[in-house]
């Protein structure tokens, strides 16, 4: 019972990027104010998330692992590793051939590709902790599982406006999410539910880098080009980064 339970918190957390596809779905949701809000919004959250839980996470296990000071270093090393690894997605991600909506559809693939590296180490960290202590691991999927919501937002939303197609947003939200119990899968069995210090720390940093360069260099200038006056950025970007404080600090 403790196993499947711990299933039951790692896939749930990753659905909720779902949750976050559904919820473009509303008759407003192909209008290019909608996309901007959302947009910015999702770069909110991962700005927060970035820089507020796993920058933050991935500093403390890399100084358990290499002391303070290397561990710092090394935590910055990797978060410009990430970084570049962001621009990288950014340059060979082509431009899919959509109807003149390309560049909106090339938005949600990138964004796909860091949501889903997110929720791999997300999954480990899920599916340890709720192994260890399933009362632990809850409160832990929950907080996961409400910020995977905006960031299934961030996937759905550019593709739903490209192509008009809910399957193809709800598939590539699905897609992003199933990345969560991969990352328990990894962790659990072919890790046997050890995992170094070190390791996390890195996957953190890299990601919080990939997060990081993709929210200012991919989501919210897409979201100023589709919000000339910026009205709706500014409300997204404030709204993101607030719900996230708000679910990392009751949560």
């Amino acid at each position: 019972m403790g196993q499947m339970a711990v299933w039951v918190l790692t896939v749930g957390a990753g659905l909720a990027t779902c949750v976050g596809a559904l919820l473009c779905f509303g008759r407003r949701a192909r209008g290019e104010g909608f996309l901007a809000f959302a947009l910015a919004f999702s770069a909110g959250v991962m700005t927060a998330v970035s820089l507020c839980d796993l920058l933050p996470a991935a500093a403390e296990r890399n100084a358990q692992a290499m002391g303070r000071g290397a561990g710092g270093f090394f935590t910055l090393l990797v978060l410009v590793v990430g970084m570049l690894l962001a621009e990288l997605l950014r340059v060979k991600v082509p431009e899919p051939e959509c109807g003149g909506q390309g560049e909106m559809l090339r938005v949600g693939i990138v964004s796909l590709l860091a949501v889903a590296a997110h929720n791999l180490p997300e999954g480990m960290l899920v599916s340890l902790t709720a192994a260890e202590d399933l009362r632990r691991g809850l409160p832990v999927a929950i907080a996961i599982a409400l910020h995977n919501i905006p960031e299934g937002i961030a996937i759905a939303a550019p593709v739903l406006f490209a192509t008009g197609s809910r399957k193809k947003a709800l598939l590539l939200s699905l897609f992003a999410g199933l990345t969560e119990p991969l990352g328990a899968f990894i962790a659990l069995t072919l890790l046997g539910g050890r995992v170094e210090a070190g390791w996390t720390g890195a996957l953190f940093a890299a990601i919080s880098g990939l997060m990081l360069a993709i929210s200012f260099g991919e989501l919210l200038p897409t979201a100023a080009e589709k919000d000339k006056k910026g009205t709706w950025l500014r409300q997204g970007l404030f709204a993101g980064t607030l719900v996230m404080l708000l679910v990392l600090l009751v949560l």
